[in-house]
């Protein structure tokens, strides 16, 4: 399941959480399947203006959230979900 949602700082990942989830540039939210991650999903629609995306939205905004080039000028390749 993906996610596109500002995090919202402290509290916006529950530490007791029994689900698994990937943060990525854009945005972007990477959740296993389960009922609790859909339950977490669905609060970010409701209260923080997140949005449930297909693979190829989610990769859309890894891409366009990610620099092209790195703090040392190196040139940098958006992860691939």
């Amino acid at each position: 399941m993906y996610v596109i949602a500002q995090c919202t700082g402290k509290g916006f990942i529950e530490k007791s959480r029994k689900y698994t989830i990937s943060g990525h540039a854009g945005n972007v939210w990477v959740l296993d399947d389960s009922t609790h991650a859909k339950v977490w999903a669905e609060e970010q629609e409701r209260f923080s203006d997140g949005q449930v995306v297909d693979k190829a939205t989610a990769q859309t905004a890894i891409n366009d959230g990610t620099d092209a080039l790195d703090p040392d000028g190196n040139p940098q390749t958006p992860f691939q979900l």
